[in-house]
Formats: C-alpha cells, sequence, structure tokens
C-alpha cells in the first residue's frame, strides 16, 4: 500500500509541475507580447514579466493540478495500471480514496504556498511597472482621492483597507487653497479617518509650513468622518491580499454597513479550491475511464480544459447574477460548488457501485 501511495504521489506530483510550467510559460509568454506595446524598457518588462509568474501561478495551480490529476487517472487507466491494482485487491473505491487525498493534500499545500507568495509578487511586479512606466507607485497601485464637505483627501497608500500612509488633506474655501495638512499614518475607525497626532507631521497655511501639533491637546487626533460609498472606495485590489487579510477587510466593512461581492467571491473561490479540483476530477471520470492505449495525451488534455472552463464560465455567471438579481453573494459564491459537490458524488457513487 505505502509504495502504491509513493508512485502516486511522485506522478501527480510530476504530471502537476509540468503542465503549471507549460500554464505558466504560455501565459508569461502573452504577457511579455502585451506588454511591448507599452512605453518601456524591455528588460523592465521581462522584471516585470518574471515577477508576475508567481502570481501566475498562484492563478493557474488549480488548474494545473487538475489536469495533471486526469493525465495520471488517464495514463494509469489506458496502461491498465489501474485495472492490475484492482486485480491484485485494492477496490476501485479504496484506490480513489487512495488518490484523492493524495490531491487534496497537495491542493492545501498550493493553496497555502500561493497565500504567501501571490500577494507579495503581484505587489512587487506592480511596482516595477508603474516605476519603468514613468508613474509613482502610488498612482500605479493606489492613489485615492476623496471629498468630504470643503475637504479634498488623497490616499497614497493602503495597508489593508483599514490602515494607510501618505495623506494628504486639502482645504479650501472660496476657490482658494487654505491649508494643506501632511500625515505619515491613518486608520478607519468607526467610520472615521483618524489621525493620531504623532503621525501629523506638518500643515500648509497662510503660504508657509508650521507644525499642527500645537493645535491639537495631548494625545487628540484629528478625525475625517467618512461616509459609507468613501470607506468602499478605499478597498484594496482582492489579488493583492491574502485570505487573512480578505477575511478582516469584510468583517471590517461589514462593522461599517458596507459589503464588497468582489471580496467575496475571491475569498471563498481561493478558500474552496481543494474542494473544487476533487470535484472537477470527478466530474471528468466517466470521460477519463473510457481512454484506451492509443488516446493521445492532447486529447485528455482538451477534456480536461474544456470541462474546467465551462465550470469557470458557470462561475462568472452566477458573478453577474450577484450584481443583475441582488443575489446574497456568499450564497451566489458557493452554489457552483455545491452542484458540482452533488454532481460529483453521483457519478462517483455509480462508478464504485458498478465495480
Amino acid at each position: 500500500m505505502l509504495k502504491i501511495t509513493k508512485y502516486l504521489t511522485f506522478e501527480i506530483i510530476k504530471s502537476y509541475i509540468l503542465i503549471l510550467l507549460i500554464l505558466v510559460s504560455i501565459f508569461s509568454l502573452f504577457l511579455f507580447i502585451e506588454e511591448l506595446d507599452n512605453n518601456y524598457p524591455v528588460t523592465s518588462i521581462i522584471e516585470y514579466v518574471i515577477l508576475s509568474m508567481p502570481s501566475t501561478a498562484g492563478l493557474l495551480s488549480t488548474l494545473a493540478l487538475f489536469i495533471g490529476s486526469i493525465l495520471v487517472i488517464g495514463r494509469l487507466n489506458s496502461n491498465k495500471e489501474m485495472q492490475i491494482l484492482i486485480s491484485a485487491g485494492l477496490s476501485i473505491f479504496s484506490f480513489f480514496k487512495k488518490f484523492f487525498s493524495i490531491v487534496i493534500i497537495l491542493a492545501i499545500f498550493n493553496l497555502i504556498i500561493n497565500e504567501i507568495t501571490s500577494p507579495f509578487f503581484f505587489e512587487k511586479s506592480r511596482l516595477v511597472k508603474a516605476l519603468a512606466s514613468g508613474q509613482t507607485y502610488s498612482n500605479a497601485d493606489y492613489n485615492i482621492w476623496l471629498k468630504k464637505e470643503n475637504k479634498f483627501v488623497r490616499i497614497e497608500e493602503s495597508i489593508n483597507g483599514q490602515e494607510f500612509r501618505n495623506i494628504s488633506i486639502f482645504t479650501i474655501e472660496d476657490n482658494e487653497l487654505m491649508s494643506i495638512l501632511f500625515a505619515q499614518e491613518g486608520r478607519l475607525q468607526d467610520g472615521d479617518l483618524v489621525i493620531l497626532k504623532k503621525d501629523l507631521f506638518k500643515i500648509y497655511r497662510d503660504n508657509h509650513f508650521i507644525n499642527y501639533s500645537k493645535f491639537l491637546e495631548k494625545d487628540e487626533a484629528y478625525k475625517l468622518e467618512l461616509n459609507s460609498r468613501q470607506i468602499e472606495s478605499l478597498n484594496r485590489d482582492e489579488r493583492s491580499m491574502n485570505i487573512i487579510e480578505l477575511v478582516k477587510s469584510l468583517i471590517f466593512l461589514s462593522q461599517n454597513g458596507i459589503s464588497n461581492n468582489d471580496y467575496v467571491v475571491e475569498l471563498v473561490t481561493r478558500a474552496t479550491s481543494p474542494l473544487t479540483v476533487i470535484g472537477l476530477i470527478i466530474l471528468a471520470l466517466p470521460f477519463v475511464l473510457r481512454f484506451d492505449r492509443g488516446t493521445s495525451i492532447s486529447k485528455m488534455m482538451i477534456i480536461s480544459i474544456s470541462i474546467a472552463l465551462v465550470f469557470n464560465l458557470v462561475l462568472k455567471i452566477f458573478k453577474v447574477s450577484i450584481i443583475s438579481f441582488g443575489l446574497d453573494a456568499y450564497l451566489a459564491s458557493f452554489l457552483p460548488l455545491m452542484i458540482l459537490c452533488i454532481i460529483s458524488s453521483t457519478i462517483i457513487l455509480k462508478i464504485t457501485s458498478k465495480a
């Protein structure tokens, strides 16, 4: 049994890595060609593409693991290795139980690695592109402007959608600039943009800079009340956040009576990716188990990719339905997976009952 487990693990990992390398290479090539149209040095384009590879791998890893697993099952079936194992006393249920256990462990490990690496390299790649194309990083990455009565607020960097850096507050009266307040850091608290006294380092007033500290009492904070729409606009790109940050942001937004459907869909998609891989593999089994020795790898890949594309299309339809029909974001995000699990359970029961 241990030898079978080792053999299956090696075959799945080998196929997974090979498919992932192929997919990332193809997508990176297209990205490189696309970036050639932009006006910045080729060396910077290459650096940008290389730094984009980990986040690209994160997006494609579920598909790669699915295709790799299908190739392994298809090859074992077409080479009669699966039948030999079953003839030796291993039931088909035990075989798939062992196979799916390996896949789900790999999927969870893959999810953890992606959550550590993808957001980090996503930010790094955007920084490289922004600097190479002559923009400031904040302009390319964040640079939010808000208006509150006669005040215009510019926030250049978001840490987690709740904490911010490099804040400028412009006060205008009768079409004249009255003052500019500069702050190193600020945070959202109970619907207010709060800047502690220690973070306010200067203010422009009457054509010269003065220390703002003398306008505040000891330990007093500068507060600017924001409405729900303004708070929502401070959200970060979900691709630059890991699952923990997404959860924290959703909790914070919920406490302020705000919802973010993109965050919900992204969170559910990532967190359920191991189950999605298993469901897609089971969905493909009726096709894969019909493969004979003459079945080409390209045919296996076409069937695998077709199933994955159909499922991805269904996900997008449900995502659009959130906005169009006002469905609950969590319900709409989980429904495709629930349907996939029901169909997959029916298929696996039929396969094991026939064995």
